[in-house]
């Protein structure tokens, strides 16, 4: 049976004013393991991503970790607001 990982990514996220840009720490999930390089692919593709300096840091964490991470996400205003201009992407926050 194939271990599912859990990843922290930090990426920056463009649309908060001229060339700015936000640094946001991501919980993501995975059921089966993904390699370092899939895990930035996979990152760089979700909505608000600044594509030209995508990815800040990838690391990978415990459960308990991700559970923590979830919880925090929820609470950020750069993503609640996000998600409420995009309603598709409320998929990928859950």
């Amino acid at each position: 049976m194939k271990k599912a990982c859990y990843w922290k990514v930090v990426l920056h996220y463009g649309h908060v004013g001229s060339h700015k840009e936000i640094s946001v720490a991501r919980y993501l999930y995975f059921k089966d393991p993904l390699s370092l390089i899939e895990v930035c692919d996979f990152a760089k593709e979700m909505p608000g991503v600044k594509h030209s300096q995508m990815v800040s840091s990838v690391k990978q964490i415990t459960r308990e970790d991700f559970l923590i991470g979830k919880k925090n996400e929820k609470a950020d205003f750069f993503l609640i607001k996000l998600q409420s201009h995009r309603p598709a992407y409320s998929a990928v926050i859950a």
